[in-house]
């Protein structure tokens, strides 16, 4: 028998369950099976046919700390909303009815949350599909995050770690705790028709509301991947669910007056659903990488020459022409000519370089043809300090 963890204070945790008697079982016993032995299990059956209803019946015969709610069908943000309403737990968690929990996942996390009080506790997602399991952590370091840093360190790439190529939070909520005061405030006024991206309409408003995040790179949660799930079929009302979480999310964080720091982060969240959507339903193959111009490396305002116009040189074209950040005074390619024919204002060398320019941005990600290219403008008598070029992750 494991050793328990002893605790006053209550964790319920919401499984939210639509149609997965197959999984149940599982799901339901491994959460009565953790070691942190405080907990309140409230099964949420939104609407089952499958016979789901009556093996949650049967399981809050077995065990005490079991509650059932049964319900119209209204989607998995309508069934969280109950869930929330109902519990009694000072700390909430919730697990999706065909998924499970290793046996000490909430020992570990409310070990954190004891010591630290923080708004939110996040972890690790372990997808799992039939021969592969892929661990996933936040891109953000484990520690506790206060109000500053987690708007310094935090929120500008949350949904999306340009550097990293991940997500800086995982948007999932099932890896996670949360204190039950802010989940009621970020789940109470939800939009119950959110059905796309639901999951991080709650974490990265909560997070931005947050006073104190814990983040711990480790994994516990097994995210089972299954061939027609909700999570893998886009139907035609795709574009419109895309938009109504666009439009939720914007509207949250501005009353938070977070609208502007937030929204490139706001665009990447909605994009990663845009992608498979249009390939699922139009078998378009959306695989040109796009990478973001290199800021960091760039003051603004200054002039630029942008060597380079292949994906890179021209996704760093895109990002300058979308934004007054800084002016391309020159856009070179050794293949000017051809490039030329696609109606891009591209030009020899030469001729960029007889132009006033702070620096000469190389938009070429392989490093070995980067580098020729430096030290053919080295050789060119252009100054080191005004060469700038960076490896990047693209995104889509």
């Amino acid at each position: 028998m494991k050793d328990m963890f002893k605790s006053d204070i209550l964790l319920t945790v919401i499984i939210t369950i639509y149609n997965t008697a197959p999984y149940l079982g599982r799901c339901i016993e491994s959460v009565m099976g953790q070691t942190y032995d405080n907990l309140e299990i409230l099964l949420i059956d939104d609407g089952s046919t499958d016979g789901s209803g009556e093996i949650c019946d049967t399981y809050a015969l077995k065990d005490r700390r079991i509650r059932v709610c049964h319900k119209q069908n209204q989607g998995v943000v309508s069934a969280r909303k109950s869930g929330v309403e109902i519990a009694e737990g000072e700390v909430i968690a919730f697990v999706d009815g065909d998924d499970w929990i290793e046996h000490n996942m909430y020992e570990h996390m409310m070990s954190v949350y004891m010591k630290e009080k923080p708004d939110m506790v996040t972890s690790g997602l372990i997808y799992e599909w039939e021969k592969e399991k892929k661990v996933i952590l936040d891109s953000v370091l484990e520690g506790v995050y206060e109000k500053e840093s987690i708007r310094r360190d935090i929120l500008p790439r949350a949904a999306y770690d340009i550097n990293a190529g991940i997500q800086g939070l995982t948007a999932s909520v099932c890896n996670k705790l949360f204190c039950s005061a802010k989940i009621e405030k970020a789940i109470k006024n939800m939009d119950i028709q959110l059905t796309l991206g639901e999951d991080g309409a709650i974490v990265y408003v909560l997070a931005a509301r947050a006073d104190k995040i814990a983040i711990i790179n480790q994994a516990w949660y097994h995210y089972i991947q299954r061939c027609g799930s909700a999570n893998h079929t886009y139907g035609l009302d795709v574009f419109e669910k895309l938009f109504r979480l666009k439009n939720y999310l914007m509207a949250e964080v501005k009353k938070i007056g977070l609208e502007h720091k937030m929204k490139a982060q706001v665009d990447y969240y909605v994009k990663c659903f845009m992608r498979p959507a249009i390939e699922s339903l139009f078998g378009f193959d959306l695989r040109e990488i796009a990478y973001l111009f290199p800021y960091e490396d760039v003051p603004q305002n200054s002039k630029i020459v942008l060597y380079g116009a292949g994906t890179m040189g021209r996704s760093y074209w895109k990002c300058l022409q979308s934004m007054e950040y800084a002016e391309v005074v020159g856009w070179a390619d050794k293949n000017y000519i051809e490039m030329q024919k696609f109606g891009l204002p591209v030009e020899a060398l030469e001729d960029a370089l007889r132009r006033n320019f702070d620096y000469i941005v190389i938009g070429i990600n392989d490093e070995k043809t980067a580098e020729k290219v430096k030290e053919m403008l080295l050789e060119g008598g252009v100054k080191a300090e005004k060469i700038v070029w960076r490896k990047r992750k693209g995104f889509y």
